[in-house]
């Protein structure tokens, strides 16, 4: 059965505006949200701590490969860029990621489908489980104390 290319076309464009609000809606939040102090744990928002969310981290009392992306995407929107590395070490990577997502999705939005040139495309393909991919090995390294 055939795709009709009107649907097709529709789909790709709301995939991309998806894309596109959720990379503006985490930079926004990171940008809104007060950093945590140095060594600290919680972000806070309008003076207010947020508790940790993190299901891995309430369930097992340990950290998970994501745990301190939020203080580090926070405190690199705020501009504290060495806060933002020992918060996570691959903090800084992932915000340039997902700030990357902006303009490019921007520019998909425009172009449309001819936009998904081969190199677009093999980005799009292989940048998340890279990242992905990442982050279990910095958390698997930082568990065994490979790095």
């Amino acid at each position: 059965m055939r795709s009709d290319p009107a649907t097709a076309g529709a789909r790709f464009f709301a995939y991309q505006r998806h894309q596109l609000l959720v990379a503006v809606l985490i930079v926004l939040a990171a940008l809104f949200l007060t950093p945590a102090p140095p060594g600290g744990e919680l972000v806070s928002l309008f003076g207010r701590e947020i508790p940790a969310l993190c299901p891995h981290q309430l369930l097992f009392q340990a950290k998970c490969p994501g745990c301190g992306l939020v203080r580090s995407f926070t405190a690199l929107a705020h501009g504290r860029i060495s806060e933002a590395a020992s918060f996570h070490r691959l903090g800084i990577l992932l915000f340039l990621a997902v700030v990357a997502q902006i303009p490019l999705r921007a520019w998909l939005l425009r172009k449309g489908p001819s936009g998904l040139t081969p190199p677009v495309t093999a980005f799009l393909h292989w940048s998340g489980p890279v990242l992905i991919g990442s982050l279990i090995v910095s958390w698997l390294g930082e568990r065994f104390g490979w790095f």
